[in-house]
């Protein structure tokens, strides 16, 4: 059976299409991916998991209690897109907590917090020289076009508003 079409993930699809935007698609994308790496190849459905979960909570071991979100950072630390070779960006490592805490609150109501280290500092410096390099090649002379550009489209909204304003 298709993950999509398990019964607690649908119960959860339909909360998070009461959102609206991308929350449902990108969650439960996030979410799948999660669920098929780190969970299912142990042979958990989601029933189970969850079930897993539930008797976590319920134990008197902080470490027991927090054992769901061990599992959701070691996934996020360790996985590497196929393509690429590199882990997942921060904001995407948030967005797969993100959608594995709103699952799992759903059917297992308030969870352990779990002090998440989402990225090492080197991984986030890396983050930050990918994204200057990026930014490398717009060349000064684009920047200050594009500045003046805007600032000009602000002048000449302001004066269509201010002539708008005189003929009233």
């Amino acid at each position: 059976m298709s993950l999509s079409k398990d019964p607690l993930v649908a119960e959860w699809r339909a909360q998070l299409h009461k959102r609206g935007g991308n929350t449902e698609r990108q969650y439960l994308g996030l979410f799948s991916r999660f669920f098929k790496i780190q969970i299912q190849v142990r042979g958990y459905t989601p029933q189970a998991w969850v079930e897993e979960v539930k008797s976590q909570q319920r134990s008197a071991e902080v470490k027991e209690r927090r054992a769901w979100g061990r599992e959701v950072e070691d996934f996020v630390t360790s996985y590497r897109i196929p393509k690429t070779g590199l882990p997942y960006a921060l904001k995407t490592k948030e967005a797969i907590v993100s959608a594995v805490r709103s699952f799992l609150e759903l059917h297992v109501g308030e969870l352990a917090k779990y002090p998440f280290a989402l990225a090492t500092s080197e991984e986030t410096v890396a983050e930050m020289k990918r994204k200057e390099e990026i930014a490398v090649g717009l060349s000064t002379y684009d920047y200050c076009s594009t500045k003046e550009n805007d600032r000009w489209a602000g002048v000449l909204v302001e004066g269509s508003r201010s002539s708008q304003r005189s003929r009233a």
